[in-house]
């Protein structure tokens, strides 16, 4: 501010100079004309630099207002902004998704309808077999998330939290007025390093392959559990790596529950995956032990190891249009880690004992982008459970399902979608159901 103060003075001086030498001295016209556009030029100078000068004192006064580092900065990873007073990057996000369903067959009976569950779908003898062409709309599977990144001594931590709200969708009082449901924890967790701790999707399975779909159910024959873990990830470099984890037991046998479950053991999982521009392939392991307590009628303990293996893989052709991703799953005693297989881990024999059994079955899905807005998805999946003596014949044996639609995104934050699902169902006793439905839906991200 002082080195203004003297230039400030120093324009003075100057002016009363010449203001000196045009008054004494004998000048011209073109003289003195010469002289007023000086004058004009330096009292354009003086102007700007009173108005330099009122700025800069505004800025420190904001300044001493609010202190740099109350303010909102940008964060260290893009789309993110920094917590005021602290090194940790946040970002705020989630979606609206609003669907319209139409079921040209039986409506399945789970999650009050607003998911088309393969595994329960109305078998023919059911009373409400017949009752077709029913109508909802809902917005229960809207998400809420947040996510930071935090600067650490051991390197940067992430957390991740997201939660949507499917929980008590079958309060029928309570859909008939506020159609209201309960929060329901979709993700919590942190990485630090190569160790991830909390609740995201097992370590066994591929969600990168799985289809863009209308419905949030299905195909048949992938894996979706989430649950609370233990990671490890071991990064051969960008393409390659190697992770395993212990994950939440859970004894999903015939007729399980917490009275007479025994859940001793963590389950063990594992996957390899490598990955490049043009295609990817991912192998999967996992390890569990389901234990039975001794509770009337059940005469003894018991425990039994189960099994799986996966595969899946994706590939990209040459021109970047279509995509084309696969999974292959199967094992004895896999249960709830093959789709429609929660409580068919294994049966109760009539001495008490378990008996794994086994599963298999896998998908496909072709996708085609017409235009850089516009996609279809097509995909076919089944599973399959081995029929054993001593299971409860109203099981599932054998189920099918089929998803084709087309998914338009104007925009990023705007996406419309259509679609059409099928699935068949068979039990172990022969009876057969099914599922054919019609779905339109609109997301709004944000």
């Amino acid at each position: 501010m002082k080195s203004n103060n003297k230039l400030h003075r120093l324009i003075q001086i100057t002016l009363l100079a010449l203001f000196m030498y045009s008054t004494f001295s004998p000048v011209s016209a073109d003289e003195i004309a010469d002289l007023k556009k000086q004058l004009e030029i330096l009292a354009q100078k003086i102007e700007m630099l009173e108005q330099n000068r009122n700025e800069a004192q505004v800025l420190q006064v904001s300044t001493e207002t609010v202190p740099v580092k109350d303010m909102v900065l940008a964060g260290d990873v893009p789309g993110f902004w920094k917590i005021p007073g602290t090194d940790t990057s946040m970002n705020i996000s989630g979606f609206i998704r609003t669907h319209m369903i139409y079921d040209l067959g039986p409506r399945p009976s789970s999650n009050g309808g607003d998911v088309a569950s393969i595994r329960r779908a109305l078998l023919e003898d059911d009373p409400e077999y017949n009752n077709r062409g029913q109508v909802r709309l809902g917005a229960r599977d809207a998400r809420f998330s947040i996510e930071t990144y935090t600067p650490t001594d051991f390197g940067q931590m992430h957390t991740f939290i997201q939660a949507d709200f499917k929980g008590d969708p079958d309060n029928k009082a309570a859909r008939a007025t506020t159609n209201r449901s309960n929060a329901n924890l979709r993700h919590g967790y942190g990485e630090l390093g190569n160790f991830l701790m909390g609740h995201t999707y097992s370590a066994y399975l591929d969600n990168t392959v799985y289809g863009d779909k209308v419905d949030a159910t299905g195909p048949q024959g992938r894996t979706m559990v989430r649950q609370a873990q233990i990671r490890y990830t071991h990064h051969y470099d960008d393409e390659r790596e190697l992770a395993f984890a212990i994950e939440n037991p859970y004894a999903d046998f015939f007729f399980a529950n917490d009275e007479n479950s025994h859940d001793g053991y963590p389950d063990l999982t594992m996957h390899y995956r490598h990955e490049t521009d043009g295609w990817m392939y991912q192998f999967g392991a996992m390890v569990r032990r389901m234990g039975i307590k001794q509770v009337d009628p059940f005469p003894a303990d018991d425990e039994v190891f189960g099994w799986g293996l996966n595969h899946s893989g994706m590939y990209w052709f040459p021109e970047g249009k279509d995509r084309l991703t696969w999974n292959v799953n199967f094992g004895d005693g896999i249960g709830r880690y093959l789709e429609s297989g929660a409580f068919q881990g294994a049966s109760i024999t009539p001495d008490g004992k378990l008996d794994t059994q086994f599963g298999y079955g896998g998908f496909m899905t072709y996708k085609h982008w017409w235009t850089e807005t516009i996609s279809s998805n097509l995909d076919f999946g089944m599973s399959a459970f081995k029929l054993n003596p001593d299971e409860d014949p109203r099981a599932n044996k054998r189920l099918y399902s089929s998803h084709i639609n087309m998914i338009w995104t104007p925009i990023k934050q705007l996406e419309f979608g259509l679609e059409y699902v099928w699935g068949h169902r068979e039990v172990h006793d022969g009876r057969t159901g099914y599922v054919s439905r019609l779905q339109i839906n609109s997301i709004l991200n944000f």
